[in-house]
Order: structure tokens, then sequence, then C-alpha cells
């Protein structure tokens, strides 16, 4: 609906798409989409009523975190980016880039190994 309304005003930007960057509620919003699918499926056999009491307050607790500007899906996706997104591979390749450099002596005989004095010369 965000996107039809900025459409028709005139403010569209193609940066502005909710599913390229999602608000936290947007994400409240899927995992509650999941879990309502998990049950209905039946891999999740949990009482409607509690589960309906369990979004309410996931709800609520989200939109308590978010008051207070944090994002509580932030270590999830940064853990799902590191893994499935290169993340490791990127922090592995500066290690054996870092690790491969050779090691230089300062004038004073301390090891350095990016080839800076060190501070106390």
């Amino acid at each position: 609906m965000r996107l039809f309304q900025r459409l028709v005003c005139g403010v569209w930007q193609p940066s502005s798409i909710e599913i390229l960057k999602p608000c936290v509620m947007t994400k409240a919003s899927t995992v509650a989409v999941i879990l309502f699918l998990l049950d209905f499926t039946g891999y999740v056999d949990i009482d409607e009523t509690l589960l309906y009491l369990a979004i309410v307050a996931f709800f609520l607790a989200v939109h308590f975190l978010t008051f207070f500007g944090v994002d509580p899906f932030a270590p999830f996706e940064n853990l799902f980016c590191s893994v499935f997104m290169g993340g490791i591979m990127d922090a592995v390749n500066r290690a054996r880039k870092q690790s491969s450099q050779p090691v230089e002596t300062s004038s004073k005989g301390r090891t350095t190994t990016n080839g800076r004095k060190s501070k106390e010369e």
C-alpha cells in the first residue's frame, strides 16, 4: 500500500521499496506469518489461543524495543549474512592476506606486521 501511495503522490524512489529494505514491523509480521503457517501445516502443534497470545506479546515486545531504537532482528540478520552471503569467506580472505604479508623489523628490533614503525620510536 505504501508503494502505491508513493506512486500516486509522486515521491516514488526505487530504493524505497519495502521488500528491499523492510522495516522492523514488516520483519515481525513475516515471523508471525511463518509461525501461523507452521501451525496450519501441522509442523508445530500449539493451541491457537496460546499462539495468538504469543504473537501479540511478540509484536508488543518488538514495538517496545523499536521505541528505544533497537532492532531485535539485527543479530539474526548479521548471522545469516555472515554465514550465507559470504561474510565468513571475506573474513578468512582478509586473515589470509594479512598473514601472508612479510613481517618487517623496525630499527629497534620490534616486529610489525603492517610495515609501520612502532609508536615507541
